[in-house]
């Protein structure tokens, strides 16, 4: 306990002396300074962390980025949250000072609704400096955010004495729905952050053309509570500036089913910070996994992934044993994005036509420029295929000889989906084949 103290405190009074001196800079120099530093971290940031980024921009399938596209916005994410983290720390000594560098348009809606005591739900993303937003309104109008603790409890502390420090509250995640909707009943504005992945949840939207699984929430206390959505963006601009605009609100309509208006009132949210995402998609924070799927069907975390590349041989016998118990992965990764990748000259034998499926005649063909791929399967075992791949988004690779070894007293008779079930899944999974 008292080591765990030590080095949390250690670790704040580093942040705090660290930062001190960029506090005291104005946020023109903070954004300089930023974009500078984001340049050296996206070089120099763990490939692990880069190949998120660059797996989430390729799945971004209506932003149709090129390789090209994909590395430049990349970079620009990494210089959008370096910005943010070196600003974060300025932020305190521009208490009740948000009008010399925030524009916001449209606010006039929430100090209405505030005056009428109205109940409001602003929905906004990891936009620019999504913060702004709340701290501005806060300045005026008393305001509730949701917001995530961290482990170490003084930097938390610390986190939470800026966000709090004009009107508004900030209220954990525990009982934060049922809480919310008596303070939406009373006239209080909420305030959410809601587009990161939620895969627990029923509920889906195609974010940038490829489904996202995430809470709603939003849309769940706005129909209880009888109050509207209104989605908020930011933006940043040029000379150390921002603005912030509130869109229009999307009120609920109580009168039809819920499981209806949530899905209508989610997919309004949604489409609105979609469309800003494209205006300014190197000021939307990539790094984390927007479109995690989960959903996998007892399968040991070494081999989890959302999207993943199976590359099937020319070999016809391999081939064939494969084809048959291909069923399988579908039960597997019941949520994932799959593509298939198979011979040419096999194609009419494929017996998956659910998924993405495209064809080679050469080796060249293979070796795509995707940096969709985390988790490749090479059922070809040829270590090209891996090395091709590492270098663009892929995170692990399996081929057919390494899972074979994997599999206790394996035989020639064994089927392909009983390897598999046997290798990848816990002993409690249990499939059935296709009739």
């Amino acid at each position: 306990m008292m080591k765990s103290f030590f080095y949390s405190s250690f670790a704040y009074y580093l942040i705090r002396g660290f930062f001190f001196p960029i506090s005291l800079l104005p946020y023109r120099a903070i954004h300089v300074l930023g974009k500078g530093l984001g340049t050296v971290v996206y070089w120099f940031a763990p490939s692990k962390i880069k190949k998120i980024t660059y797996n989430n921009l390729a799945l971004a399938k209506t932003l149709d980025l090129n390789e090209k596209q994909i590395k430049k916005i990349a970079k620009e994410s990494f210089q959008n949250l370096i910005i943010n983290s070196l600003e974060y720390f300025r932020l305190k000594g521009s208490r009740y000072k948000m009008n010399r560098f925030v524009t916001s348009y449209n606010l006039e809606i929430l100090d209405k609704f505030y005056e009428e005591g109205q109940g409001s739900i602003c929905v906004t993303g990891h936009i620019s400096n999504w913060e702004l937003c709340f701290l501005k309104h806060t300045q005026n109008s008393p305001a509730i955010a949701i917001g995530k603790q961290i482990k170490n409890p003084k930097l938390y502390n610390y986190i939470q004495s800026i966000r709090q420090m004009h009107k508004g509250k900030i209220v954990e995640m525990k009982n934060a729905i049922s809480d919310g909707i008596k303070e939406l009943r009373k006239g209080v504005a909420y305030a959410m952050v809601n587009d990161q992945a939620y895969t627990s949840s029923s509920y889906s939207y195609p974010f940038l053309g490829a489904r996202a699984w995430t809470s709603a929430a939003p849309a769940l206390m706005a129909y209880k509570a009888s109050v509207p959505l209104i989605p908020v963006v930011t933006k940043r601009l040029k000379g150390g500036r921002y603005e912030f605009s509130l869109l229009k609100a999307i009120w609920p309509d109580t009168s039809k089913p819920l499981k209806q208006e949530v899905k209508r009132l989610m997919d309004g949210v949604l489409e609105a910070l979609e469309s800003k995402v494209k205006e300014e998609p190197g000021q939307w924070l990539w790094q984390h996994k927007r479109w995690k799927q989960e959903g996998y069907n007892y399968i040991i975390h070494e081999y989890k992934a959302d999207s993943i590349l199976i590359v099937l041989p020319e070999e016809e016998s391999v081939f064939n044993w494969i084809n048959e118990g291909i069923w399988i992965i579908e039960q597997i990764y019941t949520r994932s994005f799959l593509t298939f990748m198979i011979p040419e000259k096999f194609k009419n034998r494929w017996k998956d036509t659910k998924h993405e499926v495209l064809t080679y005649k050469k080796f060249s063909d293979i070796t795509v420029r995707d940096y969709r791929f985390q988790l490749i399967y090479d059922f070809c075992n040829q270590p090209k295929i891996g090395k091709h791949f590492f270098k663009l988004g892929a995170h692990k690779l399996y081929s057919l000889d390494e899972l074979i070894k994997r599999k206790e007293d394996f035989t020639k008779q064994e089927s392909f989906s009983t390897l598999l079930a046997s290798v990848l899944c816990l002993s409690e999974a249990h499939f059935k084949a296709p009739v």
